[in-house]
């Protein structure tokens, strides 16, 4: 009787790593294509070379804050203005 029930965790088993498989294999879809818009819109609006250190920020590094700044408004009406400590002096 054991054996009899054990033949069928077989075919459970097997169609629970198709599907692990199936949602692993969409997830790696959804990366790559997250990685691959965020590469085109780098490459659009030339916001690159980034600096590693963010001390020194280069000016695409502060193009690329203006612009999540800017994007991050939820008032159309709102005016906003971004200003870097080291302009300031």
């Amino acid at each position: 009787m054991l054996t009899h029930e054990l033949k069928h965790f077989n075919t459970l088993y097997g169609t629970f790593a198709v599907v692990l498989g199936l949602l692993f294999w969409l997830y790696l879809q959804a990366q790559m294509f997250f990685y691959a818009i965020e590469t085109a819109s780098v490459r659009a609006l030339r916001l690159w070379p980034r600096a590693i250190d963010q001390q020194k920020l280069t000016p695409q590094d502060r193009e690329a804050l203006r612009l999540h700044a800017e994007r991050g408004s939820f008032n159309p009406d709102a005016e906003v203005t971004v200003r870097f400590k080291d302009l300031l002096k």
